[in-house]
Order: C-alpha cells, then structure tokens, then sequence
C-alpha cells in the first residue's frame, strides 16, 4: 500500500488548524510500523493559500452553527421565562 498523502477524513481538521492559528501551512504526521522501510513516515504539508476557499467554507459553516446555538438558547431562555 502507498501513502502519497493524508486520509481525506483529516482534511477539515487541517483546515481548521489554518483557520484557527493564521499559520500559512500546517503539517500532517503519520507513521505506521507495518508499512515497508522508507514508507512508514509520510508528511503531508497544506498551504494556506491553496486553501483559502476551504477556510471560507469552514467559517461560514461556524457561523451558521453559532446562529443555531444563539437561535436554540434564546427559545429555551423563552420557555423557562414562561
């Protein structure tokens, strides 16, 4: 098996580590003993600036989870209130 780059299931949480340090890359680390000599180490780098449509995506995502945090506190506020 060849490992030429990150398992797509990390991907968010790269972005997320751009978004959140400012960092203009970020790097992915994986090591795995039973792969052969000279494959048992990958490291994947991701740059900001092939990523800023990502970063977008994710901060508009985080608002509109944010909205629904604020919408759903308010309408529980409303019904002890009551």
């Amino acid at each position: 098996m060849e490992r030429e780059s990150f398992d797509p299931a990390y991907k968010w949480q790269l972005i997320g580590h751009l978004d959140c340090t400012g960092r203009d890359w970020v790097d992915f680390v994986s090591y795995c003993s039973d792969f052969p000599e000279g494959g048992q180490l990958i490291v994947n780098r991701l740059h900001r600036k092939n990523h800023e449509k990502d970063i977008n995506q994710l901060r508009i995502r985080r608002a509109q989870f944010l909205d629904v945090i604020k919408f759903t506190k308010n309408k529980i506020e409303q019904i002890i209130a009551s």
